[in-house]
């Protein structure tokens, strides 16, 4: 998402930008090995303040994941993929 050759591929792609809140994420990735986040919620917020304005201009859809069924997001994406199919978007 950094690098400006990535977000080139993006932009000509559908992209969809799942975010969530601090206060959902913390549950998400206490105990995780991802080594981006070995300082826990610190980390994850400066990370996801630095990349959220990429992810905002390259998203043609935005779902907030913090309190929703997995299930219910996947239908979301896939009806707005199912709408970008019939339009020359």
């Amino acid at each position: 998402m950094l690098d400006p050759g990535t977000r080139a591929d993006l932009a000509r792609c559908r992209v969809v930008y799942l975010s969530v809140t601090e206060q959902a994420v913390a549950g998400r990735i206490n105990g995780g090995k991802r080594p981006l986040l070995a300082g826990g919620l610190s980390d994850w917020t400066r990370i996801y303040e630095l990349r959220r304005p990429l992810y905002e201009e390259l998203a043609g859809l935005h779902i907030d994941t913090s309190n929703r069924p997995m299930d219910s997001i996947a239908d979301d994406v896939v009806a707005w993929t199912l709408r970008g199919q019939n339009t020359h978007d």
